[in-house]
């Protein structure tokens, strides 16, 4: 902790507006500069506090109440899945890894396969099975048009557990996978393991996998379709033959990992490494085997997808703890999850995102993670990624946003997490009824949280702001944030709007005073407080970067 003075006495800046009522269409920006340095930071502070009781709107207890009315209760939510042949509760149990108990509370009565289930987020990670259990028996391997090969298993069938070496085994008329060395081995061609077979990639008979990369789109995929996978104690990385190293380049193709459709892939204690590529914008020049690889197009590293027009019926999940992503196209992708853990996770470095949840990724728990120099953003929920908690997370030294929610992501909670020198700390883009609580964020280059494209019904509470040259930033059409119980602390303007409407700014304390508000925004003040003296714990200046370093040594497999 530490007690920050207003500029020994002098320089201390004063930046106000005249108070906003709702119905009010006209503002003026009044700008106060104290320079002389005679007034002393207390006198300074009761004449800015002068200043600052002026604009309190009356009645502003009415647009509290109202607002505070319309917040949800922020908590995970359950979802749907269809029962194929060969499933039910307790193979869903098992499967989702919830509890049975829970599972039937949620759907009584009879549930025969074709019926629509409620499904909870996934209560634990998959454990190991036993070498006894290891079979191939019921796998039908064949090949695709596109010269991958495909190993499948109905689920009337008993389910078949297999390992990397037992796959080797079977796959060996086809020259699949080679063995480099004790416990590693690259797979030259594609691989699809797809329905009632569960697959165990675990530091038992596994401590190096690589996938066969080289230039010119010569790559390999390793898909879960319908299937489980573990992965545990293991490193996963592309490899280009040519130079015997992970490729470094995804323009030319790169290859990736994926759990696809009614996949759980869970990913424990291993790091995954310079896969994925951005999704192929033509065909020219593009391998057709390559083309044929997108499925659903989730080429970006390692991913949890479902096809398009499936949400409600396919259900991808899983568990992903103590793990690194590093150097791939985004970090970690989802389309379409649901429930998710993610859970003391590093993403660093990634070209895209850290983790990027899109397109109905819902009911996440993301905590305890590190998002540290990706290209983007560190974290991203988008177009209708709802129900998520994202808690005790740092996000450092990402290009645009610590965290965004963006295209109709709904219902999310951002609490507790610090945010270091990002270019916003948190955006909310087109967006609703989403809360920012209880972080501590500090020196953004833009802002500590940017609120833009029609959002509506947001929250931003509790939380200690640093630095930067704006706190809130309120633009485009928005309609309704409630800025409440924050702390600023050198930060010149606090709240700048610009096509904003029923906008709250109340309970907050800064020791500066800087409003900015278009003519014509609708905002109401409370009781604001400007003190000289506020102590803010910038320990996390110091400690991020060393933090999440010692995160990625923690993670190397």
């Amino acid at each position: 902790m530490r007690e920050h003075k207003l500029r020994k006495r002098f320089g201390f800046r004063l930046l106000s507006s005249t108070a906003t009522t709702i119905g009010v269409t006209t503002m003026i920006f009044v700008a106060i500069i104290i320079l002389s340095v005679n007034f002393g930071p207390a006198l300074v502070t009761a004449l800015a506090n002068q200043a600052n009781n002026r604009l309190i709107t009356p009645g502003w207890q009415a647009a509290q109440a109202s607002l505070t009315a319309a917040q949800p209760i922020y908590k995970t939510n359950y979802t749907y899945y269809k029962l194929r042949e060969g499933q039910n509760l307790q193979w869903a149990a098992a499967h989702f890894g919830v509890s049975l108990t829970d599972l039937q509370a949620l759907n009584p009565g009879q549930a025969v396969w074709g019926t629509t289930i409620k499904v909870p987020p996934v209560q634990r990670s998959l454990a190991p099975f036993s070498a006894a259990e290891t079979t191939t028996a019921h796998i039908t391997v064949s090949t695709t048009t596109a010269g991958a090969l495909l190993l499948s298993n109905t689920f009337t069938n008993p389910t078949a557990y297999i390992t990397v070496p037992l796959l080797m085994q079977l796959l060996q008329p086809y020259r699949a996978i080679t063995q480099l060395g004790p416990k590693s081995f690259l797979i030259d061609q594609s691989i699809y393991i797809e329905g009632n077979i569960r697959t165990d990639i675990t530091s038992a008979t596994v401590r190096k996998l690589y996938l066969l990369s080289n230039p010119d789109y010569h790559i390999t995929a390793l898909t879960f379709w319908d299937s489980e996978a573990l992965l545990s104690g293991i490193t996963v990385s592309s490899y280009n033959t040519q130079s015997k190293s992970p490729d470094t380049s995804y323009e030319d193709g790169r290859s990736f990992l994926r759990a696809y459709g009614n996949a759980r892939m869970d990913i424990l204690h291993s790091t995954i490494a310079y896969l994925g590529m951005a999704k192929m914008r033509g065909t020219t020049g593009i391998p057709q085997a390559a083309r044929a690889l997108l499925l659903g197009g989730e080429t970006d590293g390692v991913s949890w997808g479902i096809a398009d027009g499936s949400y409600g019926t396919n259900d991808t999940t899983g568990w992903v703890e103590n793990s690194s992503f590093t150097a791939n196209y985004s970090g970690a992708s989802t389309h379409g999850a649901q429930g998710m853990m993610w859970r003391n996770n590093l993403f660093m470095k990634n070209t895209a995102y850290g983790l990027d949840a899109s397109n109905n990724s819902n009911n996440a728990t993301i905590v305890d993670n590190h998002f540290l120099e990706n290209g983007i953003d560190g974290f991203r929920a988008s177009s209708h990624s709802d129900y998520n908690i994202i808690t005790n997370n740092e996000s450092t030294d990402n290009k645009r946003n610590g965290f965004l929610l963006y295209n109709h992501s709904d219902r999310n909670v951002i609490a507790n997490n610090t945010v270091v020198t990002n270019h916003n700390s948190f955006g909310i883009s087109a967006s609703d009824l989403n809360t920012i609580k209880n972080n501590a964020s500090y020196n953004p280059q833009g802002s500590h949280v940017r609120i833009s494209a029609a959002s509506t019904q947001n929250y931003v509470t509790g939380n200690t702001f640093y630095g930067g040259p704006r706190g809130i930033y309120v633009y485009g059409k928005d309609n309704g944030v409630e800025i409440a119980y924050n702390t600023f602390d050198a930060t010149p303007y606090q709240l700048i709007t610009n096509g904003a409407n029923r906008v709250l700014f109340n309970g907050n304390q800064s020791n500066s005073l800087g409003y900015k508000l278009a003519s014509s925004d609708r905002v109401v003040f409370g009781v604001n407080k400007l003190d000289a003296y506020i102590h803010i714990d910038l320990n996390p200046l110091q400690t991020a970067t060393h933090n999440v370093t010692s995160t990625a040594v923690r993670h190397k497999s």
